[in-house]
């Protein structure tokens, strides 16, 4: 199968909507920003790409001649740039994307991205509930299980009393009445062992809940 094109962008403004369009091409495997551009050294696109290692340029053209590129962004909303990109770009097929659009694009990706962020909330969070009805409901066994085991023991108690009484002819019963209280006793320690795993996944179930309200 071929490996799928990779899009060279040029970014021409590196303000907050310069910033955001970097983002978001950075993140996706289809896309690759060939260069910012902006007079400002400092501005947070331009800082951002000094950091990912992509080339930067003060100069429109320089920036246009350093690397070829599939699209433009102009994000800078200044007529005076336009005119420069459009003076650079004279004869080439680069298609540009205006500040407008530039704006459309990202309001429409923050809007599917709220979207599918409180789908995400929505179905982790309804996990969490079904995962805290079944810790209610393990537990409720849980205390069902220790209430037979106390029930066993003192079964097994009085038992041992009764052969005592009985003399040799209770030793049959004294071996089950021991075998109860062993039974008992791991039963015991099972439960035990339960409430440990139970409560590490009520922790569990907690974080998940921190961690969905904190994604909304």
């Amino acid at each position: 199968m071929d490996e799928k094109k990779v899009y060279q962008i040029g970014i021409v403004g590196g303000g907050k909507v310069g910033l955001q369009l970097f983002e978001q091409f950075m993140q996706s495997a289809l896309t690759q920003v060939a260069f910012v551009v902006d007079i400002n050294h400092d501005a947070p696109a331009m800082v951002a790409a000094r950091k990912k290692k992509i080339p930067i340029f003060t100069d429109i053209s320089d920036a246009i001649k350093s690397r070829e590129t599939d699209l433009i962004c102009e994000v800078t909303g200044s007529k005076k740039v336009e005119s420069v990109l459009q003076a650079a770009l004279s004869g080439s097929p680069t298609p540009v994307l205006s500040h407008e659009m530039a704006f459309i694009v990202l309001s429409v990706i923050e809007e599917n991205n709220h979207f599918t962020r409180s789908r995400f909330c929505e179905e982790i969070l309804g996990v969490r509930d079904d995962i805290q009805d079944s810790l209610g409901k393990m537990e409720t066994l849980v205390e069902g299980v220790e209430d037979i085991s106390s029930e066993m023991k003192i079964l097994a108690l009085n038992a041992r009393i009764e052969t005592a009484r009985a003399g040799e002819a209770g030793i049959t019963f004294r071996v089950v009445a021991e075998n109860m209280t062993r039974s008992a006793d791991s039963i015991q320690h099972m439960t035990k062992e339960i409430e440990k795993i139970s409560h590490s996944v009520r922790q569990i179930s907690d974080r998940i809940q921190k961690a969905a309200e904190t994604m909304k």
